[in-house]
């Protein structure tokens, strides 16, 4: 959802992107960071692959020839499921704790971030889901189980406790040819999990595992786009 959220690591990670040789271009979704809101102010699930669609315009016209890969983070790969499901230009997809049951997440982040009480956020949610209409009826689990064929990469943590890690394990399940890598959970002591807050290890694994993460992404990269970068 958003270019650069300091607990995963985006700008430190983009710089080891590019400096294997890859173009990479990162942007906040509408309703996130520097972008704009939407005119209602409301956050549609299903507008946001128009967002993702206008950077692959963008890209295309920048670099024609060059495949694309697409990386998604919580919310965001959600989005690039929703995406890849009716824009073929997405050559590779990689989420990291992707958002792939969205009421459970949503519900989960509003107790453990903002401290909501549990029968509270379970009014909200409902609220979110069947008044205001914010994510579309067919999940981006069930879209996803459709894009058989096509190169994911699902990391996500074992601890994750706004995502649950059984939304990759149900996607891979379904989709036997994407790879899915299951980090550890962090100790509790660890020096990252003192800060994390009530999101805990929540896309925490570039920074948990920096070595093992960017080295799982080049080699997925390398191996499923058909042009290498660093080469």
């Amino acid at each position: 959802g958003q270019r650069e959220i300091p607990r995963f690591g985006g700008v430190a990670f983009a710089r080891q992107l590019i400096g294997a040789g890859y173009s990479v271009l990162s942007f906040d979704l509408r309703n996130h960071g520097d972008s704009d809101a939407s005119p209602d102010g409301e956050l549609v699930i299903a507008d946001l692959p128009r967002d993702l669609s206008g950077a692959l315009d963008w890209v295309a016209a920048k670099q024609p020839d060059l495949p694309i890969g697409v990386i998604g983070l919580s919310l965001g790969g959600d989005v690039v499921i929703r995406t890849a499901a009716h824009d073929s230009r997405i050559a590779a997809i990689v989420t990291v704790d992707g958002a792939f049951e969205p009421v459970a997440a949503s519900f989960n982040f509003m107790v453990r971030e903002r401290g909501i009480p549990a029968p509270l956020a379970r009014q909200l949610v409902w609220s979110m889901q069947y008044v205001h209409r914010i994510w579309p009826d067919e999940s981006a689990l069930d879209i996803g189980k459709r894009l058989d064929g096509r190169k994911l990469l699902l990391i996500h943590n074992e601890a994750d406790p706004v995502s649950p890690a059984s939304g990759a394990r149900k996607l891979k399940a379904a989709l036997p040819d994407a790879e899915l890598w299951i980090t550890p959970p962090p100790p509790a002591d660890h020096p990252l999990m003192r800060n994390a807050g009530r999101q805990g290890s929540h896309v925490l694994s570039y920074l948990l595992y920096p070595e093992a993460f960017v080295e799982k992404v080049l080699n997925f990269f390398d191996q499923r786009l058909a042009y290498t970068a660093h080469s």
